[in-house]
């Protein structure tokens, strides 16, 4: 199986905040790494609206309902209805959302209003590509829906938070009750299921969006969306220098990551990406200052 932790060649994008440069590595495919001084920005540090988000948690209807022959999921927080496929059979089936989760996670942030955005800040990109969430968003960091990612924010290096969030066993996250982070083992079954399923073992190819991502050096990487599980090319995203600059947006039809429940490394939140310059697919290493895409798995 070619689904193998590499490194690349490292596309270096200059984030300014102030007078202060920080470097941002990412590779497609390979390691992000962000180089940083400074003191941390609190990413799960409470406020008055955070507060409220929990309270108004209770209010909500906190259930979903997956209706496995009209392969649809309905989340009952907000009414959203979502897509939802069987891969694999006996004991390597999983049963996976098929569009990126759209749930208005709200909690404030030390230096934003808001932990999940639209690419863009345009409500029309949720529509398509679903919500972008912050790390400490992906942890549930203000324990909205569980206790088990609580206080778990901060930036690589320097917030001793990463290196301290060591979840363990089936996490939710924000996802629909009943649902969970995938970690990057079930992504990995995913992959090798795939693989197992088709003539080739590049599940890329068979996992991503038939349009959408742009041509690398004249070669199409558009795949073929086999399964229905629609990868779409939506972009990245980053809270600049230690979440304190500008919220930035970038690379749509480029790449697409996804938020894992488990850390790449003892600096680094782990994510799954799927790139427009092969139909391999790679866990990496991430920023918790990122933005990146959640797709739920169900328990």
């Amino acid at each position: 199986m070619k689904n193998i932790l590499l490194w690349g060649i490292a596309i270096f994008l200059f984030v300014a905040c102030d007078d202060t440069t920080s470097v941002i590595e990412v590779p497609p495919p390979g390691h992000v790494r962000t180089k940083v001084s400074g003191e941390p920005a609190d990413a799960s540090k409470k406020s008055s609206a955070s507060e409220s988000a929990e309270r108004s948690s209770s209010s909500v209807d906190d259930r979903s309902e997956y209706d496995a022959e009209a392969g649809t999921l309905k989340d009952l927080r907000d009414g959203k209805v979502y897509k939802a496929i069987e891969i694999g059979e006996g004991e390597n089936a999983q049963i996976w959302m098929a569009e990126n989760l759209n749930y208005a996670y709200m909690v404030r942030t030390a230096q934003l209003d808001s932990s999940s955005f639209c690419y863009e800040n345009n409500p029309r990109y949720c529509e398509t590509y679903g919500r972008m969430y912050l790390w400490s968003a992906a942890m549930d960091s203000a324990a909205v829906f569980s206790n088990a990612g609580k206080g778990c924010g901060g930036v690589a290096g320097v917030n001793p938070s990463v290196q301290n969030c060591n979840i363990s066993g089936v996490f939710r996250s924000v996802c629909p009750k009943g649902w969970h982070l995938p970690t990057g083992e079930e992504w990995l079954q995913l992959f090798h299921t795939v693989n197992e399923l088709m003539p080739d073992d590049d599940a890329g190819r068979y996992l991503k969006s038939k349009s959408g991502w742009e041509l690398k050096d004249g070669e199409d990487y558009n795949g073929e969306d086999t399964f229905g599980f629609n990868v779409l090319a939506g972009g990245t995203g980053h809270a600049g220098y230690l979440g304190r600059g500008e919220m930035e947006f970038s690379k749509m039809g480029q790449f697409c990551f996804f938020w894992n429940a488990d850390k790449y490394d003892e600096g680094s939140p782990g994510a799954t990406g799927f790139y427009n310059s092969t139909h391999y697919n790679y866990l990496v290493g991430q920023m918790p200052v990122g933005y990146h895409y959640i797709r739920c798995l169900k328990d």
